[in-house]
């Protein structure tokens, strides 16, 4: 039948209605809002249950015969209604009165994290065993380190509900350890104590690692708590800082397990390595380079010496210091490294020089950086080595006597000194060569530390200070005085090298100081010198203001205060140098 227009408004003016069977009312209960709304009420839907597990419920992470079932269980869900700051427990024992965490787990991260101590009876099979698990979430892999993730493939996959969980769980022995395996695996996210998330979780790590520390040998002087015993057959662990100490390919052909220090050793260390153009085992090819010192029956016998010392310490069990082990082979380093430094500048220097004074080489620091070429022929040419040694033998002499400036080297087990005046002296001699090649610099007239030091600190000076010429108003030219039985000498530095040579011979920093001669430049105030007898004796700054003249500084020698006595004296021939000055005025 088609329908028209008037049929359609004669529908729309009477609305026709028919009352659905109770059954079709169910069957079309979504489309009828007000039956859908108290059918609601009628038939609430049950509210869904919280998960009692919502970070996982991970199974057999300890050992049963470490922990049981049911209190592993009960830690799970303990640690799961925790806020995360709280998500840790720790499995304890008492012994001999005292309380052992034989085992701890936690939560961090999105993964779960267990280590746990051999259970009695059981101490030799492994030394700690630790796992892991995590869901198979895109969040979690996030978070996890790729320590964990990187090699997910290789783990148990468990289905706990509607997750899937990754675990993984092992045991680490005496053997993995010696290999390498030194981790701290009970700690695999470094958790922190510094955050608040994860500040508790911290105490109970540390103090399983405290307990597991007690069940192993260590070392009192490193940080691993594995080292001593990753060492226990491998002495080059020990001796050897890294693989850059050593090139790896050394060890090829030979066992680290019955590895020994002696000269036969050492010596084929050096040969190896001066043959190998690698840039690991560099120390030890530099040694073939006094290889004809270091082969002498002294030095042989001196080099055994250490050795045997070296192996001693390292079986000696009481022995609970890495350091002790160390030392002689440290100290055998460091002669070299003096001899080294000796040789490259006196190739020729008698093998007596070196075996009389062992204790000053390895005592005195003078090997800071490498001399230059210039500086080295330099030294050749004018420094007899006897003078060299003369100079270290005093330098030692003269820090063992002074007590405040003993300091004992913690990986030498010696006394060692450092000789900042040889080294800034080497420095600014290599900067006066390189200033001028052509220059015939002269050395010194005495080989003594104090006299070259300050005799090249003038010269390097006047390189670094052009020379500029100072107005001499008060005595353009000296005027002397007799005083008593001494001659006084009043005069004003003509230039600024006068005046930095003047420096060096006071000992002040008069001449160092730009601001003094800028201000006798600008004539702002006078610089003085005064000389008794010959002799620097008193550096002066004098103003002058409304006529009068007034002394601003004086000092003496190395900066030294005037006594009553010297500054009575110094008044007394100041006053008549000025009248003496004042007396030429008059005359001209």
């Amino acid at each position: 039948m088609t329908l028209n227009c008037s049929t359609l408004r004669t529908y729309s003016e009477h609305t026709m209605q028919f009352r659905l069977p109770s059954n079709l009312q169910t069957e079309l209960l979504a489309y009828d809002p007000v039956l859908k709304s108290l059918a609601r009420k009628a038939n609430p839907k049950p509210k869904a249950r919280k998960s009692t597990h919502p970070l996982g419920n991970p199974k057999g992470l300890i050992p049963v015969d470490v922990v049981r079932e049911s209190l592993l269980d009960d830690a799970i869900t303990h640690i799961n209604s925790n806020p995360a700051a709280d998500r840790y427990h720790k499995f304890t024992r008492i012994t001999n009165g005292e309380v052992i965490v034989t085992a701890i787990l936690y939560h961090y991260e999105q993964c779960w994290y267990a280590a746990w101590l051999p259970p009695q009876g059981q101490e030799g099979k492994y030394v700690y065993g630790y796992a892991f698990a995590f869901k198979d979430t895109q969040a979690a892999r996030n978070m996890i380190p790729n320590k964990i993730t990187n090699f997910i493939d290789s783990y148990q996959q468990i289905i706990t509900g509607r997750s899937i969980m990754y675990q993984h769980q092992a045991l680490v022995d005496i053997e993995l350890i010696c290999a390498g395996q030194t981790s701290r695996n009970w700690n695999i996210p470094g958790v922190a104590s510094y955050y608040t998330k994860s500040k508790e979780i911290h105490v109970i790590i540390k103090q399983f690692e405290n307990q597991l520390a007690t069940t192993i040998p260590t070392w009192n002087d490193t940080s691993n708590i594995f080292d001593r015993l990753a060492s226990k057959h491998n002495l080059p662990s020990i001796l050897f800082d890294s693989s850059s100490d050593v090139f790896d390919n050394y060890w090829e052909n030979i066992d680290k397990t019955t590895w020994q220090a002696s000269y036969e050793s050492l010596f084929d260390l050096i040969t190896y390595h001066a043959h190998n153009n690698k840039y690991a085992g560099e120390t030890y090819k530099e040694y073939n380079k006094i290889l004809h010192i270091i082969s002498k029956p002294f030095f042989k016998k001196w080099i055994q010496q250490q050795c045997n010392q070296v192996n001693e310490t390292y079986i000696d069990e009481t022995n609970e210091y890495r350091d002790l082990i160390r030392r002689p082979w440290l100290l055998m380093k460091t002669l070299f490294k003096r001899i080294l430094y000796v040789n490259n500048i006196w190739p020729d220097c008698p093998i007596d020089y070196y075996q009389n004074h062992i204790e000053q080489l390895i005592g005195v620091s003078f090997t800071i950086y490498t001399l230059r070429d210039v500086t080295v022929n330099w030294l050749r040419e004018h420094m007899p080595v006897a003078s060299f040694f003369q100079i270290i033998a005093k330098h030692y002499d003269k820090e063992t006597k002074d007590n405040l400036t003993n300091r004992i080297d913690k990986e030498l087990g010696v006394y060692t000194y450092r000789f900042y005046d040889w080294n800034d002296t080497t420095s600014m001699l290599t900067r006066i060569l390189e200033h001028d090649p052509c220059l015939k610099f002269a050395p010194p007239k005495r080989w003594r530390i104090e006299e070259f030091h300050d005799y090249v600190l003038a010269e390097s000076w006047k390189i670094k200070n052009p020379n500029q010429s100072l107005p001499q108003d008060l005595f353009p030219t000296p005027v002397r005085i007799q005083l008593g039985s001494s001659t006084w000498s009043f005069f004003q530095p003509i230039d600024t090298h006068q005046l930095g040579e003047w420096g060096q011979a006071v000992r002040n920093c008069v001449g160092n100081a730009s601001s003094y001669a800028e201000g006798v430049r600008k004539k702002q105030h006078f610089i003085v010198l005064c000389m008794i007898d010959g002799k620097p004796q008193f550096t002066v700054q004098l103003k002058v203001e409304n006529g009068l003249m007034s002394v601003k500084q004086i000092a003496g020698l190395s900066n030294a205060r005037l006594s009553a006595e010297q500054e009575e004296l110094y008044t007394t021939a100041f006053s008549q140098a000025l009248q003496a000055r004042e007396n030429e005025l008059v005359s001209h």
